[in-house]
């Protein structure tokens, strides 16, 4: 992959942005002073806050499309036109079909999204970054998580004997923390 087809997907996990929305940035949307974007709301003349990660601001600073475009993510032809979301969209998606990877650019908000609730981010912040009206629609995401949290279970899990008499706990707190088993 390009690097700065990298930038654009790498931008699209941080910010967990629909394609529709990143493509559409002009630099007016961007501080960097107080690190986040501006999406303009189609529905309403209203504008949703999306938080940058230090990454992201890193992504943004790396673009020299500022110099040419009013675009964050100008057209190869025509830099005073943004690129279309479909463009970007049809080559990542021919890059996962080379790996056997199911999926669209879709698939890159919906990373974004669940890193963020499997480094503890609470639903709520998470749907708000998103842009959706209800937690309902952010709960879909939930199901990787829910996966997720099923297999470190396991991992954490302790065997011990049906009788428990070949072990010994030692080391405890009153908190319940620290807890050393080990077999006799």
């Amino acid at each position: 992959m390009a690097p700065q087809a990298w930038r654009e997907v790498h931008f699209a996990i941080e910010t967990c942005l629909r394609a529709s929305e990143q493509y559409g940035l002009k630099w007016t949307d961007v501080n960097f002073d107080t690190k986040h974007l501006s999406i303009p709301l189609s529905k309403s003349n209203k504008t949703r806050r999306v938080p940058l990660s230090e990454q992201a601001l890193s992504i943004l600073r790396s673009f020299d499309s500022a110099l040419e475009s009013p675009w964050v993510f100008p057209d190869t032809i025509d830099p005073l036109k943004p690129k279309h979301p479909y463009h970007a969209g049809a080559h990542f998606k021919r890059i996962l079909r080379k790996t056997g990877m199911p999926g669209n650019w879709h698939v890159l908000r919906h990373t974004g999204a669940t890193r963020r609730l499997l480094a503890g981010v609470d639903l709520v912040t998470v749907s708000k970054i998103l842009g959706h009206r209800t937690i309902q629609t952010t709960m879909r995401y939930l199901h990787l998580v829910q996966d997720h949290m099923a297999s470190a279970i396991n991992r954490g899990s302790l065997v011990l004997d049906r009788t428990g008499k070949n072990f010994q706990i030692e080391g405890g707190t009153k908190s319940g923390t620290n807890v050393v088993i080990t077999s006799k």
